[in-house]
């Protein structure tokens, strides 16, 4: 019989799924339109991942053909596709709820107290796990947290282009409580979001702006380390501020792979990197962690701090990221907005156009795709829809996101201009900066 564990955030349900061996299903109330959400497949090991998609399909396949030679007497549905009877679901009553969300806290009570004289704001909407999130920062890191914004209606929140009802929102709270720090998170809580007040010369502004999540993966890994736990390997979607590899790679030497863009890329890298660690002369010292543009962040190794183990959870979570982040804030005695200004080195912009067809953006991605260009050297037809193209050194990639009807603009570059751009193609003289 399926264990109802009620309503609960994605990384709670997979967690308590893992400690008990078991496959996971997650209904949904994502960061995408309501009419788009469903539901989230986890083996006991954690997601689903590509390398299991061919076994799933021909599974699928072989299921469909069992039913679909079956007599009319034999069948269980109708012509039209429904069922022939009233379905009487056994799930258990939610019992479980408690228990796993009890399981999800006891895992960080090894940082009881770490953020304790702190005052932050939580943006409550319609995430599933907000009331949890606010138990955890009040009553076990010891913060004073101002809660507020809760909704009775769906409340499509994404953490990558922010609707703008949701930053006027926080905004006038943050104003009128003098928050500099609100958090929140999306439907299913497992993509954080941070907001914080700008300050300009050490003054504080009226200003609201929020913290990318690629930026604020940079910021925890900064803050674990500040607490002690040692970072071995990072992977990140090709799709991540530039600062990112900058930081950890280039000046700090740590192991850094880009992935394709998707959870299920970075925790099979995440996972080459556990194979890598078993070789006694492997470089990888420390915690395997990843993390998406998005900002949910992954784990592929236990946590060790002071001698206490935090279980890694191979799947995106929201409350670790900012938590690790105020504790590097409150430790330097600093705020957001310093910490952005030494880490952050370069700034994306991006632009959404909601219910876009998935027609025409592949139209446009045609169109943008150079069909005669003296520099250019291959072009690469990739797995997960999406097509690289070297030219020179440089090399160019144009998304077709598979998931939503929208289409995205996206923009790097050295300042925090936002105009936008739909291609960008460099030449040999360009500096990787100016790349």
């Amino acid at each position: 019989t399926p264990i109802n564990i009620g309503r609960n955030p994605s990384p709670t349900v997979l967690y308590y799924a893992m400690n008990r061996g078991l496959a996971s299903v997650m209904v949904t109330g994502s960061h995408i339109p309501e009419d788009q959400n469903g539901i989230k497949y986890a083996k006991p090991s954690g997601e689903v991942l590509k390398s299991d998609e061919q076994s799933i399909l021909e599974n699928v396949a072989l299921a469909r053909f069992q039913e679909y030679i079956k007599t009319d007497t034999e069948s269980q549905f109708q012509d039209d596709g429904k069922f022939k009877f009233n379905l009487q679901h056994n799930l258990s009553k939610a019992d479980e709820e408690r228990v796993s969300r009890e399981e999800y806290k006891a895992r960080l009570e090894p940082f009881r107290g770490l953020l304790e004289g702190l005052r932050i704001g939580y943006y409550l909407q319609t995430g599933v796990g907000s009331d949890l999130g606010v138990e955890i920062y009040r009553d076990i890191l010891g913060a004073e947290v101002h809660s507020f914004g809760r909704k009775t209606e769906f409340f499509s929140l994404a953490t990558a282009t922010v609707r703008p009802d949701a930053i006027a929102e926080v905004h006038a709270e943050m104003n009128r409580e003098n928050l500099d720090i609100t958090m929140t998170t999306d439907g299913d809580s497992d993509r954080p979001l941070m907001f914080y007040r700008v300050y300009v010369d050490g003054k504080p502004t009226s200003e609201v702006k929020f913290v990318t999540g690629d930026i604020l993966g940079l910021l925890t890994v900064t803050g674990m380390e500040n607490l002690g736990i040692d970072i071995g390997a990072v992977a990140m979607p090709e799709t991540a501020n530039p600062s990112i590899k900058e930081v950890l790679q280039d000046e700090q030497g740590k192991p850094f792979v880009y992935t394709n863009v998707g959870s299920p890329y970075v925790i099979a890298q995440m996972n080459i990197y556990l194979e890598m660690m078993k070789d006694e002369k492997s470089d990888i010292k420390g915690a395997i962690v990843g993390w998406e543009s998005n900002g949910g962040f992954m784990t592929a190794t236990d946590i060790v701090y002071k001698g206490q183990t935090i279980k890694a959870i191979p799947s995106r979570d929201a409350m670790s990221p900012m938590m690790f982040t105020l504790a590097l804030m409150k430790s330097r005695g600093v705020n957001i907005q310093d910490l952005l200004n030494q880490y952050q080195r370069y700034f994306v912009n991006t632009a959404t156009i909601k219910a876009f067809p998935r027609e025409v953006s592949s139209k446009i991605i045609e169109y943008l795709t150079p069909k005669d260009v003296k520099d250019m050297q291959e072009v690469t037809f990739n797995d997960d829809n999406t097509i690289s193209i070297l030219m020179g050194d440089a090399t160019v990639k144009v998304v077709s996101a598979s998931n939503e009807t929208t289409l995205s603009f996206l923009k790097r570059s050295l300042n925090s201009g936002i105009s936008f751009i739909l291609f960008i193609a460099t030449n040999k003289q360009a500096s990787e900066k100016e790349r």
